[in-house]
């Protein structure tokens, strides 16, 4: 096993998702720690984002951790072959939340899977922008997020001069249609598995008589079920916001698909390292 570390070597995961300390000030303790071009070092800091790096000796790992530390900074050491590596995620559509287990449905199929809450690693979840270009296909989609939705959105140009309207759809010419779309992740363990919830493509009928008249309620309403069955370690900050104030919730946003997903690596990560420390001492 020690072999196996040293070959493949440590990963860096720090405590918080949002770093606390510049660009430049992480770049010079990655340079002198890992011996590399401050340019390199500057590139790096620069897409670093919870896991400060990877494959590094378990020496090296330590000192940046200390380094980190001294900066304001507080970290861990993972071996890369005990990380998690998160699949692609599975929309679903419905859930049914029993005593013993959660199970999911699958989006346009009739597959379930069924988890214990146990095996439930994280849930997180946080508006996530999507920048598409040319024409949208779906016009009641727009009037959807202006009537019915917690965020409206309208193309781009069409949002600053109403005219253009008119114009985008009839001339079809390309341009931004921006949308924030509600996401949730559920990861599970044994087998690792990721699935997602779309808010304004789930059905929330299970809610029963907790079912609310729009769309951002009964989200919130589905969390509530789904984290009273989990341990309190499977919390995190972008659940807490959405529980609370509503002028809170754009603090949970991510600016593209890329980055939610990033964000999801680095959580399960630190949840992992939790939940194995709280396993060891019990």
């Amino acid at each position: 096993m020690e072999d196996k570390e040293k070959r493949e070597g440590f990963a860096v995961i720090q405590e918080e998702w949002a770093p606390v300390i510049k660009v430049p000030e992480l770049a010079n303790a990655l340079a002198t720690t890992l011996d590399i071009l401050f340019a390199d070092a500057l590139f790096l800091a620069g897409q670093t984002k919870g896991i400060v790096c990877r494959r590094t000796a378990k020496e090296k790992a330590e000192e940046l951790v200390t380094k980190l530390k001294g900066m304001g900074v507080s970290s861990f050491i993972v071996p890369e072959s005990c990380l998690i590596e998160i699949p692609k995620a599975l929309n679903i559509t419905k859930i049914a939340c029993l005593p013993d287990t959660l199970t999911v449905f699958l989006d346009s199929s009739n597959k379930t899977y069924t988890a214990k809450w146990n095996d439930i690693i994280t849930i997180s979840c946080g508006y996530v922008k999507q920048v598409s270009t040319g024409q949208d296909s779906s016009l009641s989609e727009n009037f959807m997020g202006i009537l019915g939705a917690h965020i409206p959105y309208l193309p781009v140009r069409a949002a600053a001069f109403p005219m253009a309207i008119w114009k985008w759809h009839t001339e079809s010419k390309p341009d931004k249609t921006v949308k924030y779309l509600l996401l949730m992740d559920i990861i599970t363990r044994n087998p690792v598995a990721r699935f997602r919830v779309e808010s304004r493509r789930f059905a929330y009928t299970k809610l029963g008589q907790e079912m609310k008249l729009d769309t951002l309620s009964n989200f919130k309403e589905l969390i509530k079920e789904i984290i009273s069955h989990l341990p309190q370690t499977c919390l995190k900050k972008d659940i807490e916001i959405f529980l609370g104030e509503e002028d809170r919730h754009q603090k949970a946003a991510f600016k593209s698909h890329e980055e939610f997903d990033r964000y999801n690596a680095w959580l399960v990560q630190k949840a992992s390292h939790q939940l194995k420390q709280s396993e060891e001492k019990a």
